[in-house]
């Protein structure tokens, strides 16, 4: 995907998608110091992921022309870590055989080697979806406060990366509930809620 294109439908075979293409526009500005805006003067959020953005701005230390590399490179380690968080969690239900062929069938898959070429937060967000159900089924059988507060961690970077960040908090929320865990489904809520009204009253003043 990377050296041949990316291969999506209206691409052209264009290096990466043509969104992620806002998000580096942004992350170019704020690096210049004229402020998180697409064109300067210009306060429009025309982005959905705000905490990519601001993970794509170190690029621009190197070279404007190195961002769509880097952002690859960056959703290719995010990527690596998505099938290490999966053979670790497989493993503790399978055997290592079994749990390998889960992260091979995985790595295969055409759609992760697209995403991670994407230029777009897609990887990122699969990478925070999984450890937050991972955590929270390990902690629905032997809670713990770290696990709690890394599961929290998790929850607001949900919320920051995507717009619709706020749903794997929700699911994690309902499936506390359901096993009865009513404490750490409050905490999972309030600090998704709380995160998202920190950015909403953010946004409103910028």
């Amino acid at each position: 995907h990377y050296l041949y294109g990316y291969s999506f439908p209206g691409s052209c075979h264009a290096m990466g998608a043509d969104d992620a293409y806002i998000s580096f526009r942004y992350a170019e500005n704020l690096f210049n110091g004229l402020g998180l805006v697409f064109n300067p003067g210009e306060r429009v959020e025309g982005y959905t992921n705000l905490l990519y953005v601001l993970l794509m701005v170190p690029a621009f230390l190197y070279d404007a022309n190195f961002v769509y590399e880097y952002s690859s490179l960056l959703n290719l380690a995010f990527a690596a870590m998505v099938l290490i968080a999966v053979y670790g969690h497989a493993a503790r239900y399978l055997n290592r055989f079994l749990a390998g062929l889960a992260v091979l069938l995985l790595s295969l898959h055409p759609a992760l080697w697209l995403w991670i070429t994407s230029g777009m937060e897609t990887v990122l967000m699969l990478l925070l979806q999984l450890l937050a159900w991972f955590l929270a089924v390990r902690m629905a059988e032997r809670p713990g406060a770290k696990r709690l507060a890394v599961l929290l961690a998790i929850v607001a970077l949900c919320v920051a990366v995507r717009a619709d960040g706020i749903v794997t908090p929700a699911v994690v929320t309902l499936y506390f509930a359901i096993q009865g865990r009513h404490r750490m489904a409050f905490a999972v809520a309030a600090v998704a809620l709380g995160t998202l009204g920190a950015l909403t009253l953010w946004r409103l003043s910028y």
